[in-house]
C-alpha cells in the first residue's frame, strides 16, 4: 500500500470500527476482520488454521472468505507458508480488502449483522489439538 493508502486505511478503521463488538457496517466488519488476522500475526504468532490461530483466526478467515466470494489459497489453510509467505499473504490481504472497500462505497453505510469472529467459528475444526480439552 501507498503511504497515501495507508493513511486512508487508518481513517477508515478509526471511523468505522468499533473498540470492541461487532461493527455497525459491513466496511467496518470487514476492517475488523482483516486487522483481527494482521494483528493476530504480528502480535502472537497465529497463523490460519495452524495450532492457536484455529481459534484465533479461522472464523475471521471463513467470513473473509464469504466477503470475498472466493476462499483463501490451500497454502494458508494448510498452514505450509513460511513466515515471509504468511506476512506476504496478511500484507496483500489488506491492500485486496482496502480495494474492495473503495470499489464498493455503500459497504460504509450497509448495516452489518455478522460478527466476524464469533459466527464463522466451527467447534469442531477450530480446536488447537495441542490443548488440553477441560472436561
Amino acid at each position: 500500500m501507498t503511504e497515501e493508502q495507508k493513511k486512508e486505511w487508518a481513517a477508515m478503521e478509526e471511523r468505522l470500527m468499533p473498540a470492541s463488538g461487532k461493527a455497525e457496517t459491513v466496511a467496518g466488519e470487514i476492517i475488523r476482520a482483516v486487522d483481527r488476522i494482521w494483528y493476530r500475526w504480528y502480535n502472537d504468532g497465529d497463523k490460519i488454521n495452524v495450532g492457536y490461530g484455529k481459534e484465533t483466526c479461522n472464523g475471521t478467515a471463513r467470513y473473509l472468505e464469504k466477503i470475498r466470494g472466493s476462499e483463501f489459497p490451500a497454502e494458508v489453510w494448510n498452514g505450509s507458508l513460511g513466515e515471509d509467505a504468511y506476512t506476504d499473504f496478511t500484507e496483500r490481504l489488506v491492500e485486496e480488502m482496502f480495494a474492495f472497500i473503495k470499489e464498493r462505497p455503500e459497504l460504509e453505510t450497509t448495516p452489518n449483522t455478522e460478527d466476524s469472529r464469533m459466527d464463522f467459528i466451527d467447534d469442531d475444526l477450530d480446536r488447537d489439538e495441542g490443548e488440553d480439552d477441560e472436561d
